[in-house]
């Protein structure tokens, strides 16, 4: 796909992933994670320790549909552990998606502010506060701006963004 038309593509589909698992391709999406799943299963199986296996093996299994190998996984590594690599690994993710977004920032405006208002989410439940702040509040900007151009469509993100900036404010003891 060229960029173009991936960035048209975007417009009716979040992820490239969400269009082949909703596509026909949906079958070669299942194996291929199947197959992940089993590459990380046996890197396990060698090395019980293995971070990269630890954090992906859960998804895979998910991905691929096998509900009971996923919670297995997620209950033999302990879920609170699968949390917080969970959370991790969508933060690097997130932070992925931010330096792409921001190379056109007047063109991707609304991805980046929704990119950012997840990031400080990611961020709050990881501890990092004044991360999440910051992430807040420029995510806060820009729906703002995009609301003073089209208040029905943006002033819900707004508020959204308004609630977990005071959330966080809150937790950082700023009430005012």
């Amino acid at each position: 796909l060229s960029s173009d038309d991936y960035d048209s593509l975007s417009l009716f589909h979040p992820t490239l992933a969400e269009f082949i698992k909703a596509g026909p391709a949906k079958h070669m999406w299942v194996a291929l994670h199947r197959r992940g799943a089993g590459l990380y299963s046996a890197d396990l199986e060698k090395n019980k320790s293995d971070s990269i296996a630890l954090d992906l093996l859960p998804y895979h299994l998910h991905e691929a549909g096998d509900v009971e190998a996923f919670l297995a996984a997620v209950d033999a590594h302990g879920p609170e552990k699968y949390r917080l690599r969970l959370l991790r690994s969508y933060l690097r993710d997130l932070q992925w998606a931010e330096t792409e977004v921001r190379k056109e920032p007047a063109k991707r405006a609304r991805e980046l502010a929704g990119v950012l208002n997840n990031l400080g989410t990611v961020l709050s439940d990881l501890g990092d506060r004044a991360g999440a702040r910051k992430a807040f509040e420029e995510a806060l900007g820009i729906k703002r701006r995009l609301a003073q151009q089209e208040p029905a469509a943006f002033e819900p993100d707004v508020a959204m963004t308004l609630n977990n900036l005071g959330t966080v404010l809150s937790e950082l003891g700023d009430r005012a």
